[in-house]
This record gives C-alpha cells, structure tokens and sequence, in this order.
C-alpha cells in the first residue's frame, strides 16, 4: 500500500495563509468593535451631559474659545471629554443647573450666539470688555432670572433688543 505524500511547502503556505485570514478577521473584528464602542460611548456621553452644555458650547464655539486666555473645562468639553460644565472656567452652577457666566476680559472675540437665550438658571452674566461684535441677540430676553448683564467694553452693534425689556429683574 503506498504512504500519502505530505507536501511541507504546501501545508507551511496553507498554515501561513490560514492564520493570516484568522488575524485579518480578529483584527477587522476588533476595529469595528472599537469603532462602535467609540461612537457609542461619545453618543452615550453626549447623552449624560449638563442641560447646559449645548448653549456653552455654542458660546465657545462663537466666540473663538480655543483663542480664549483661559479655556479651562472648555476645551474638554467641546471635544466631547468634559460634560461637567460646573468645573469649567468662570461657570457657577447652582441647584444643578448654570447660574452664572464670567467670562471677563477673557478674549472672547466674535458674536454673542442665539443660544444664549437657552439658560433657564442664569442670573449673571457677564461677557464685558472682550473682543464680541455684531448683534446682541434678541433671545438673551429669555434670560427672566437675570440680574447681572455686563457686555461693556465690546464692540457690539446695532439697537439693543426690545426683548431686554423682559428682564425685569435686572439692577
């Protein structure tokens, strides 16, 4: 009876090809899994964060915050690394939610956003003597608490809003 024939070139190739595909696929694996642990975890995070935090971030984000003197907490947050806006600069958060914004003479350059308008808590605000211009946005008249607003020392344009007229707790 003869012997099989065990070709070694054959089965070292085979040998060889097959872990390359078993590490392919544990390599491909191992990218999509991080990929969607990543996207998940940032969605999950984004989901976690301060009521406040989109309305910070678009005053960050308008106002040139990588440029600002000191973007301590900012900076996380806008990378989506720091949803805990009570430890970011000149932010004072009181019964969970902001209640005050001083941002003084921090290099603070481009417009007041819209968003603004979104702090349901904030009765100080103070964004004076930095580098803002355009408009003050009609929507900082739904500030109702708000006792302190200090945009002096800008370059600020155009009629002050009627709507200034709702914050009827001001000094």
């Amino acid at each position: 009876m003869k012997k099989p024939t065990i070709h070694l070139n054959d089965l070292s190739i085979n040998s060889i090809n097959a872990n390359c595909t078993r590490q392919f696929f544990s390599n491909t694996i191992l990218l999509i899994a991080l990929f969607w642990v990543s996207g998940f975890s940032k969605t999950y995070l984004r989901a976690q964060c301060h009521p406040d935090f989109d309305a910070l971030i678009a005053l960050y984000n308008a106002t040139n915050g990588s440029g600002w003197t000191n973007n301590t907490g900012w900076a996380a947050g806008a990378a989506g690394m720091n949803c805990n806006v009570c430890t970011w600069h000149g932010v004072t958060c009181s019964a969970g939610r902001v209640g005050s914004i001083q941002l003084n003479g921090n290099n603070l350059t481009g417009t007041i956003p819209t968003e603004i308008g979104n702090f349901s808590q904030v009765w100080d605000l103070d964004l004076g003597n930095n580098h803002l211009s355009g408009t003050i946005p009609s929507s900082i008249g739904n500030l109702n608490l708000l006792v302190n607003l200090n945009l002096e020392g800008n370059q600020l344009s155009g009629s002050i809003p009627n709507e200034i007229g709702n914050l009827t707790n001001l000094f």
